[in-house]
């Protein structure tokens, strides 16, 4: 049976699942770019878009983001099962079927995330070479247990939908999409309220160098600068992970934005979808529908993040904040509404 708790397990575990999906792919997948050296020859440089060319904090706080979303899913989770045996039984007298195994990959997702970012975090500390190797094998144990929790829900419903509007083939697709654009929501504002999205302040490092320059580079300044230029590219490596979020939040609303129109075309060529559509379109779940997921955690974002609506609106604030919470809320209303009229013989 659905319920609010239902719909908020799903919504955490999904939210959460894209956080660390999207962070363990991309310190496993290293982008490949090209220097020039100093004999003029080009050196090719393994990179990552947002961890590896990022400072550690951003990678430790991401996953610890994704931690605490798993963990309030897990709880939901728990609670809307009732009773201390029922969980008892899913955990310890485990059936096959598209809830345990749910379940369980998110309860391996929420364990490699933790050990990640503790490593990240430098709260547990190994050679480097261990460090590495550990990493990769949790980030890898990470990356296949959320992949599985985004699916398990959207097939789950595509299984229990025969005949309903969720018997659509894009209802899987539609899941993941939304669990990495609010995974990427999360990423986003966790970043703008910690501080970690600022850029650096690059006349302050021009300022370093010709001030070292003109009086002699003492050892004493030099070791200053130094320290000053370090701190500064952690903060430009910080704002260039930002950015690659800010854009990668575009990406992925736009797909969205596509596959629920898709969806909704799909779904209009069946006859015997016409009472659920009217309760999504028209009915109950309309204003949810139009108001929250369409117009708020859809095309909102997308004019902010493309047009600077948000700069002119709210002066003086990073449009991330306000586009992630807009993506957060259309990811909590598209569950709500996509269950609650794809299935009504069960209450929301």
């Amino acid at each position: 049976m659905l319920s609010a708790l239902t719909i908020t397990y799903l919504f955490m575990s999904g939210a959460g699942a894209g956080a660390v999906a999207l962070l363990a792919a991309d310190d496993l997948l290293p982008l490949h770019t090209t220097r020039a050296t100093s004999s003029g020859n080009t050196s090719r440089l393994s990179s990552s878009r947002f961890c590896r060319q990022a400072p550690q904090p951003i990678l430790a706080l991401g996953m610890i983001t994704g931690v605490g979303a798993l963990a309030a899913g897990a709880l939901c989770l728990f609670l809307d099962l009732g009773r201390a045996d029922r969980v008892a039984n899913l955990l310890l007298s485990p059936t096959f079927s598209h809830i345990t195994l749910g379940t369980y990959a998110l309860l391996l997702a929420l364990l490699c995330a933790v050990a990640v970012s503790l490593l990240a975090s430098g709260v547990v500390r190994l050679s480097p070479q261990i460090t590495g190797r550990v990493r990769c094998i949790l980030e890898l144990g990470a990356l296949i247990a959320t992949l599985v929790v985004m699916l398990y829900t959207g097939l789950l419903f595509f299984s229990m939908g025969t005949g309903l509007l969720l018997g659509s083939f894009l209802v899987p697709v539609l899941f993941v999409l939304s669990s990495l654009s609010t995974g990427n929501a999360l990423l986003l504002g966790v970043a703008y309220l910690s501080g970690l999205s600022g850029s650096a302040p690059e006349s302050q490092s021009r300022g370093c160098l010709r001030a070292a320059v003109d009086r002699g580079a003492s050892g004493a300044r030099s070791s200053v600068c130094a320290k000053h230029h370090a701190r500064l590219n952690n903060e430009s490596r910080a704002a260039l992970a930002h950015t690659g979020l800010f854009r990668l939040d575009r990406i992925l609303i736009l797909a969205e934005l596509l596959c629920l129109a898709g969806f909704l075309l799909l779904a209009f060529g069946e006859p015997f979808h016409e009472a659920t559509l009217f309760a999504l379109t028209q009915g109950s779940y309309a204003v949810a529908f139009w108001g929250g997921l369409v117009i708020c955690g859809l095309i909102a974002p997308l004019c902010m993040e493309t047009s600077g609506l948000a700069r002119r609106i709210l002066p003086g604030i990073d449009p991330a904040l306000p586009a992630a919470v807009c993506v957060l809320t259309g990811g909590y209303c598209l569950r709500y509404c996509i269950l609650g009229a794809g299935l009504p013989l069960f209450a929301l």
